[in-house]
């Protein structure tokens, strides 16, 4: 509801006016002349006034200043999310398959890479992603390490490009095709937070102080 500035600005003004009422009722019971009284409510209103003010500059001061310091963080994890995604997506996209040999002769292809979704749980538990896209986003770095487990079973199962033992031929398909099914939606829901990101990065530029100072 309120910022913090806001709040302590209210709990001095709260303070200040409780202290006039108890110096009033003071120089009441203690007989003090009137023009006393006036003259001493009057220095006093004046500080009051003059203290309240400052307090509510420095306080707005202090909350554009978070707000702005805010912003930049956001924009600054932003663009690092960006490059991660854009990272990730390179890796599952672009690196060489390997080979593996299969019993019959045959081979199945599979992408081997690890990726290392450094950003996604911090990022979308700060708020630069809405509840909805928090949740793709928590739901995208769970698949990245699923699929960073599968390859390591994969490679401790048929070290790649050797022959392929029968007995175990039917696990090694099942986790490359499991690695495969897994990469596929990895590629798809990067490149749906990337665009997300995207879209919200112009809408954020656009209506941040220093976009509009633009």
């Amino acid at each position: 509801m309120f910022t913090k500035g806001v709040r302590a600005v209210l709990i001095a003004a709260v303070t200040l006016l409780v202290l006039a009422v108890a110096l009033h009722f003071v120089l009441i019971f203690g007989r003090a002349p009137t023009y006393a009284q006036w003259g001493l409510l009057n220095s006093f209103v004046s500080t009051f006034a003059s203290v309240v003010l400052t307090f509510f500059v420095g306080a707005l001061l202090f909350d554009y200043q978070v707000e702005t310091t805010e912003a930049k963080r956001k924009e600054q994890l932003g663009s690092l999310l960006a490059a991660e995604l854009s990272e990730s997506i390179e890796a599952l996209e672009r690196t060489s398959p390997v080979e593996v040999n299969l019993s019959d002769g045959s081979t199945v292809e599979v992408v081997v890479t690890h990726l290392q979704p450094l950003l996604l749980e911090e990022i979308s538990r700060n708020g630069l992603f809405g509840p909805l896209h928090a949740g793709k986003a928590f739901s995208l770095a769970r698949k990245m390490r699923v699929y960073n487990a599968r390859i390591a079973t994969l490679l401790s199962l048929l070290p790649p490009g050797s022959a392929a033992d029968p007995a175990f031929e039917k696990t090694v398909l099942q986790t490359v095709w499991s690695v495969e099914e897994i990469r596929q939606a990895l590629v798809e829901e990067s490149e749906f937070l990337a665009r997300y990101r995207g879209s919200r990065s112009r809408s954020m530029a656009a209506t941040s102080p220093a976009g509009d100072a633009g």
